[in-house]
């Protein structure tokens, strides 16, 4: 900062005497950086505040118009304790006034300026509390309640201060309680003049308005080249009668006797104004920052990643589930996530996860696997998220799961992140592979986009072989490319319905009533015969077909999507029922509409009374309705990526019959389980030899569970994502 000091005394520094009706123009969040001149700053602050005044009243004489600049600085900042040991800086003469947290500052020809000391205090919470008129010092890190009861108990005006993304999610539905409460009488809330202008005024400003929780703005100076001279451009209005040698107690005097919201002036900043400033501030943080050691909010912030997953999370499907345990091994190897998703989707309990969502958008329906319009708009504001959470912190790497890749690898260069992509699939193909579009111009412009994320990523994740094939002859170096596949299994541990926020308990899954398997399951099934331990019925080397009375039981857990080939799975069980008529067949999964379909089909096989159909269930229901098979199915007819289900049947101990697709055949073959042709025909024989063949099932699912453990068990995966986080880090 500039300091010039002289010794010379000028006429018009005399302060003024006693009340006086003048118009007051107060900028109420003021800054004064170190690179600043303050010169030129005073300067340029009292020719706003006089064009400003004279846009409210044209008549208006200089002499009538007095500029008040509250000062809001920072921990270690103290410009108005310098500003209170000068008495010239450049033309204009500094004065004492009555209060010791006030000085005037005149200049010949030039209105008369009224700076006041007050902090910016920082909460435990990163939320900002603006102690107006007043040189006590507070501590950064105190909740935001202890903040606003010590302003209150010391008669400070404390203002709680706009800024870009920090009024929203977990933060934002704070500041809504503090706003509801209205526990302290001279609180406000305070607009930036650094916020668009045209954007419209934020929800939670509107809300206290309401409340009669008045609006106390201001310009809000930032750290930069140029930023001097905005000071006095945006505030708010007092008229009548004000003393200029007690201004701080004038204005607390003028806000307890009035209750209407002051006049507002100024406006905020053009559109281009707005991205430039937010550009300079993140070249700042990040770059200048890291050369010379400026400590801001983003650089105390250790081992936080930020993960992407645009997704309805949690919900019981595939990607979903792989960015659960890709999330939740990240925070057990000692990583803070910020996981960013849909509005849509259920909490999940995982510790270090903070969730933050996009909005639900629940009148555009339900988000359905595979590409659609409805995930494009969602994912629209997925890119204003993701930018927002850049601006206010710097993360250690982004994982991007899917298309996140397509908007992370532009947003790397501006904001200088580590990326990594998580390819679940290749995203041209899906276009394809779900019949979104067969326009050459759209899948080629995905193409393009892919191509270029794999060259951009420092870290690329594929989910099985064929991925992995992929990746690497679009170029991806091997030392950048990581195999993990999904073959961790665990419970899902969803927060408690009580728990879950509003939007999440619209997306929980209809979990039936029941408690228990024997409750869920048709009372004809309940019987010793279908109940089997842990080692399924086959698992003592005879035939139970029709022997006891509950049979074999065949399940099938997973989505009922079109490529699943439940409608093959259930014409295909027509040839089991025909030789072992007290066979079952269990269905697990499946939204209304599927199983209601996939019910009627059962019904035009006769498979009725053998055929049993739960719906969604919780993960932890699942795991027990899969532990009572006898037989597990995988009859994929579609795709060429590795189902998660794959890795749970290797493990499970249990006989399997699987399409020999290459979805499957990439980690499958004839020694772990029973492979088929994907018709209906072919997949009924395999069923019934592996029923009918015991002791070769049970050779076979000996030798999966051996494969298994060797290849894919949580430790390996563990291993594989260190692997990786040694990459990115």
């Amino acid at each position: 900062m500039s300091w010039s000091i002289s010794s010379s005394t000028a006429v018009a520094g005399v302060p003024s005497q006693g009340p006086t009706s003048e118009l007051w123009l107060v900028d109420g969040h003021v800054h004064i950086h170190d690179c600043f001149d303050l010169d030129r700053f005073l300067t340029h602050a009292a020719e706003n505040v006089a064009g400003q005044a004279r846009a409210v009243n044209p008549s208006l004489g200089s002499e009538a118009i007095v500029g008040c600049l509250m000062l809001t600085e920072s921990a270690g900042t103290a410009a108005f304790e310098k500003l209170r040991g000068l008495k010239q800086v450049g033309v204009w003469q500094i004065s004492p006034t009555q209060e010791p947290q006030a000085l005037e500052a005149t200049c010949p020809g030039r209105i008369k300026l009224l700076v006041m000391a007050g902090r910016q205090i920082v909460t435990a919470e990163r939320l900002e509390v603006l102690a107006l008129g007043t040189c006590e010092s507070f501590p950064d890190g105190q909740p935001l309640q202890g903040v606003l009861a010590q302003c209150a108990r010391a008669g400070i005006l404390s203002v709680l201060p706009w800024g870009l993304g920090k009024w929203t999610l977990a933060r934002g539905q704070l500041i809504e309680n503090v706003l509801s409460s209205q526990a302290t009488p001279m609180l406000f809330v305070g607009d930036n003049g650094g916020r668009w202008r045209r954007l419209r005024e934020p929800k939670l400003l509107a809300k206290a308005g309401k409340l009669g929780i008045r609006n106390l703005p201001g310009t809000d100076p930032l750290p930069l080249p140029g930023q001097e001279s905005k000071a006095g451009r945006y505030g708010f209005v007092l008229e009548g009668d004000l003393d200029a040698t007690r201004p701080v107690e004038s204005i607390k005097r003028w806000l307890r006797e009035r209750s209407g919201q002051p006049a507002c002036f100024g406006q905020g900043e053009k559109l281009t104004g707005f991205i430039g400033q937010q550009i300079a501030m993140q070249w700042r943080n990040r770059v200048a920052g890291r050369r010379k050691g400026i400590v801001t909010e983003k650089t105390i912030v250790k081992d936080r990643v930020l993960v992407i997953a645009p997704q309805p999370f949690f919900s019981p499907r595939g990607t979903p589930f792989s960015v659960y345990y890709r999330t939740m091994v990240t925070a057990e190897q000692g990583l803070a996530v910020d996981l960013l998703t849909y509005g849509q989707g259920q909490d999940v309990d995982l510790p270090d996860v903070r969730i933050i969502r996009t909005p639900a958008l629940r009148w555009m329906g339900a988000v359905k696997v595979g590409p659609s319009w409805r995930k494009a708009v969602h994912d629209v504001f997925m890119v204003a998220w993701t930018i927002g959470l850049l601006l206010r912190r710097r993360y250690r790497y982004v994982h991007a799961h899917e298309e996140a890749i397509f908007w992370c690898q532009y947003l790397k260069p501006v904001f200088r992140f580590k990326l990594a992509y998580d390819m679940h699939s290749s995203l041209p193909q899906q276009l394809s592979n779900f019949k979104f579009t067969r326009s050459r111009i759209l899948i080629g412009m995905f193409d393009r986009l892919e191509r270029g994320a794999l060259r951009r990523s420092d870290a690329v994740i594929t989910i099985c072989p064929d991925l992995q094939q992929y990746a690497l002859a679009q170029g991806v170096p091997a030392e950048k490319h990581i195999l993990i596949e999904n073959s961790i299994f665990e419970d899902v541990r969803l927060k408690p319905a009580k728990n879950q926020g509003a939007a999440a308990q619209k997306d929980s899954p209809p979990t039936p009533p029941q408690t228990t398997v024997a409750e869920l399951l048709p009372p004809s099934w309940n019987t010793q015969g279908s109940l089997p331990g842990a080692g399924g019925m086959l698992a003592g080397g005879t035939l139970p077909g029709g022997t006891l009375p509950g049979g074999v039981r065949v399940v099938y857990a997973g989505t009922f999507e079109h490529y699943q080939g439940i409608d093959l799975l259930i014409r295909g069980f027509q040839i089991v029922h025909q030789a072992l008529p007290g066979a079952k067949l269990l269905l697990v999964g499946g939204m209304p509409a599927q199983v209601e379909a996939m019910r009627k089909l059962a019904d035009e096989c006769r498979l009725t009374e053998v055929c049993h159909f739960t719906g969604m269930v919780p993960k932890t229901m699942a795991l027990k309705l899969l532990a009572t098979a006898d037989l597990l199915v995988s009859p994929r007819t579609e795709g060429t990526n590795t189902p998660l289900k794959v890795y749970e049947q290797l493990a499970s101990g249990k006989p399997l019959v699987a399409t020999s697709i290459w979805s499957h055949t990439q980690v499958l073959n004839d020694d772990v389980c029973f492979l088929a042709e994907a018709t209906a025909e072919d997949f009924g024989a395999a069923m019934l030899r592996a029923l009918q063949e015991p002791q070769e099932a049970r050779r076979r699912a000996q030798a999966a569970q051996s494969l298994y453990q060797r290849d894919y068990a949580r430790d390996i995966y563990e291993a594989k994502m260190r692997r990786f986080l040694k990459a990115v880090r």
